[in-house]
């Protein structure tokens, strides 16, 4: 009792003394957009809406686009859907606006004068968006010009011992080198090696893992070719779907299909191999093979068991089901695309090199689903939508082997008075399964479920005020018998607010199923920044049934000039079990991506610099001591050269 009272006064005291610290100047209008989306990530990962992989993709592109940010009079519909904070209605209305305009806008802030944008929106994607001139001179020039980067990271554990079954030692390394040339050419290589897997085991040398790709684009008839790594994502992602996208109830619109080269050292998530996009504006053709190695383990009868994308091989059992399985993918899709609707069919076939999955990975445990080797998916996708496209409907029709379907429909509609809503609605039947497709379900393959979804969007309550509710309705179809069946609903309210240099954000979110433990979570982060200092304080709390988690932290970050900023970060957590784990998001160096999950008891301090010199080179260090059940202590570097 007297630890758990001293607990809570080291959050009151460490909540007051940021509080009534002096604050010295204005805060980087990157920090502050970085920080709002990792905030809101974070909320969608604490809920169970995205998974690690889909957050790592998020912030790696956010990350991107801070170091290069978009030119809204080049940026398609597609790229301006990447930025995670813009509705379709919104990109609607800018692309309009820019064609009336003759396909120059001249200022980032003529954008206010359109219907469905605001202040606070494009407060926050300032950082992110720029205006550049797209006359033929300008273009020719920046056809010419290429932006090179090379970057090395480091990280060192420095705890006492390491695990006895870990065969490397407890650092990491990562290189990158990457050259893009405007919107028609990029080229990137890496190599990772991560903490405790050897440089040197059995017939092995050198890093873990290796990614890399070469991109072409805007070249005549080809839309897009790329060789190397790459992510897809046709239709609504019940064929394929790689990449970000959140879960019901918070699905995302006027995502179309897309290929994309990959620039990152993930390993998972992605195709390796050859996409090549042909087409014109209205007819479009797209052709995709991949082939990967996966970790799995194959037995007499040719089944495989514990197929992983994981990529972590760092005891002797990791090494031996290290790459062992060939994964190959093959698609094909055609669209036609007029202004006010699109559709079109798309086919994709895997297949596991001879072998046969005993069971289908991230879906029920069904019979159905047993001794899956070739499987084909095919399926319709269609968009369409008003005049004014205050009114839109998109969705896609899916139809799988043995005798697998689904269907997801949704339905949007902008209010220029009352703001967005949106509702939608799935059915996955139980024998739907495909390796490549994006859930849209609450497990990590779409698989046996059915549906409703509601989300509405204010415009502006008050004036940069936001108000987000949002709820979702399932039942699991893993059983035909109703007694049996498991039912969920998810209800969310998110509200936001701007004062000047003041930000707080509320967010409150309850799950609950049928015969399982309810889940509630309440989140409160307020920011503020004067001059060149950024405070901010947050408490988050969940509770899973009887189960609690509860934790304060803090971040202060400091630039006293432009090529420099120092930061400290912050946090005491208290859990009781693992199903109550908490999310963390701290600041971090370039390329580290990931929220922290924290459980158990303790503390966390992070404390970090980063210095730019010349326009071209960054340094960065970072510390963390973490104290309690599980013990850290850790050292992370980071050098980049960009030319």
């Amino acid at each position: 009792m007297i630890h758990t009272s001293r607990h809570r006064l080291k959050l009151l005291l460490l909540c007051t003394l940021l509080y009534i610290s002096p604050t010295l100047a204005q805060t980087s209008s990157q920090e502050r957009t970085r920080s709002y989306l990792e905030q809101l990530l974070q909320g969608r990962l604490q809920d169970g809406l995205i998974d690690e992989v889909a957050l790592s993709i998020a912030l790696e592109h956010i990350d991107a686009l801070l170091l290069q940010p978009l030119n809204i009079n080049q940026a398609s519909a597609e790229d301006l859907a990447d930025l995670y904070l813009l509705s379709p209605y919104q990109i609607y209305q800018l692309i309009r606006y820019r064609t009336d305009q003759g396909g120059q806008i001249a200022s980032l802030y003529d954008l206010k004068t359109l219907d469905g944008w605001d202040e606070a929106t494009l407060h926050l994607l300032a950082p992110l968006l720029r205006c550049d001139d797209v006359s033929s001179a300008h273009r020719a020039v920046q056809t010419r010009e290429g932006h090179t980067t090379l970057a090395l990271n480091t990280q060192h554990r420095l705890d006492a011992q390491i695990p006895k079954d870990y065969l490397g030692s407890g650092s990491a390394v990562a290189l990158r080198w990457s050259y893009r040339q405007g919107q028609q050419f990029s080229a990137f290589a890496g190599a990772e090696q991560d903490t405790y897997e050897p440089w040197r085991y059995g017939q092995h040398q050198g890093f873990d893992s290796y990614a890399g790709h070469l991109y072409l684009g805007q070249w005549g008839l080809v839309r897009r070719a790329i060789l190397g790594d790459y992510r897809v994502h046709w239709g609504e992602g019940l064929v394929i779907g790689q990449g970000f996208r959140l879960r019901a109830p918070y699905w995302q619109g006027n995502r179309r299909s897309v290929i994309r080269p990959v620039s990152s050292l993930t390993e998972s998530n992605k195709s390796r191999g050859l996409a090549v996009e042909l087409g014109s504006e209205r007819l479009q053709l797209s052709l995709i093979y991949s082939k990967r190695r996966l970790d799995g383990r194959i037995d007499d009868e040719g089944l495989i068991h514990g197929l992983s994308e994981q990529g972590l091989h760092r005891t002797q059992q990791e090494w031996e089901r290290r790459r062992q399985i060939s994964l190959f993918t093959w698609g094909a899709r055609i669209g036609y695309v007029e202004r006010r609707w699109h559709i079109a069919l798309q086919t994709v076939a895997t297949s596991f090199g001879g072998y046969r999955l005993a069971r289908a990975t991230g879906a029920t445990h069904m019979e159905a689903l047993e001794g899956i080797g070739l499987h084909r998916t095919a399926s319709l996708s269609y968009h369409w939508q008003t005049q004014s496209a205050r009114l839109r409907l998109r969705g896609e029709v899916a139809r799988a082997d043995r005798k697998g379907w689904a269907w997801v429909q949704m339905l949007q509609y902008h209010s220029a008075r009352w703001g967005e809503i949106q509702t939608g609605a799935r059915y996955i039947s139980p024998t739907y399964w495909t390796y490549q497709g994006q859930s849209h379900t609450h497990k990590l393959r779409p698989n046996g479920e059915a549906g409703l979804s509601l989300n509405y969007r204010t415009r502006e309550l008050l004036p940069y005020a936001q108000l987000e509710l949002a709820a979702d309705w399932y039942r699991d179809l893993q059983t035909s018998r109703a007694r049996e069946a498991r039912y969920g609903r998810i209800l969310s309210v998110a509200v936001e607010k701007q004062l000047g240099q003041l930000g707080l954000r509320l967010a409150l979110a309850h799950k609950s199923e049928q015969n399982h433990k309810g889940r509630f979570r309440l989140a409160l982060h307020t920011a503020y920044a004067y001059r060149n200092l950024q405070t901010q304080v947050g408490i988050s709390l969940s509770r899973v049934g009887q189960s609690y988690g509860r934790m304060g932290y803090s971040r202060v970050r400091y630039s006293p000039q432009p090529p420099v900023s120092l930061w400290a970060s912050l946090a005491f957590f208290d859990t009781d079990h693992w199903a109550a784990r908490l999310y963390l998001a701290e600041p971090r160096l370039n390329y580290e991506y990931g929220l922290l999950m924290l459980s158990g008891r303790g503390a966390r301090l992070s404390l970090g610099a980063q210095l730019k010199f010349s326009g071209r080179w960054a340094i960065g260090l970072r510390a963390v001591h973490q104290s309690g059940h599980n013990p850290l202590r850790l050292l992370s570097t980071h050098l980049s050269y960009r030319l």
